[in-house]
C-alpha cells in the first residue's frame, strides 16, 4: 500500500493525519493519504499567494517545467494507469 505526503514550500511533508482510500469493489487499501490541518493549509494559500505575487515566469521556463512534468509522467506511465484504474 502506498503513503502520501504534502508538498508545500516547495518540501515533502507529513500531514496532521491520514485516511485510508479503498478499491470500491474489493474493499482492499490502495494508498494512505495525507490529510493537511489548517495550519498547513494557511501555510499553503501563504506560500502560494508569495509565489504569485514575486515569480513571473517567462513562456520558456513554463514550457521547461511543462516539458518535465510531461516527461516525469512518461517515465511513471504504468503507475499513473494503475492508479486511474483503481481510483475509477
Amino acid at each position: 500500500m502506498k503513503d502520501s505526503r504534502l508538498f508545500i514550500g516547495g518540501q515533502w511533508v507529513e500531514g496532521a493525519s491520514t485516511f485510508v482510500v479503498t478499491d470500491k469493489f474489493t474493499g482492499e487499501p490502495l494508498a494512505n493519504v495525507a490529510s493537511a490541518s489548517r495550519e498547513q493549509i494557511r501555510q499553503v494559500v501563504r506560500v502560494a499567494a508569495e509565489a504569485f505575487r514575486v515569480e513571473r515566469l517567462n513562456l520558456n521556463a513554463r514550457y521547461k517545467i511543462l516539458h518535465r512534468a510531461a516527461e516525469l509522467m512518461e517515465e511513471r506511465r504504468e503507475d499513473l494507469k494503475a492508479t486511474i484504474v483503481a481510483e475509477s
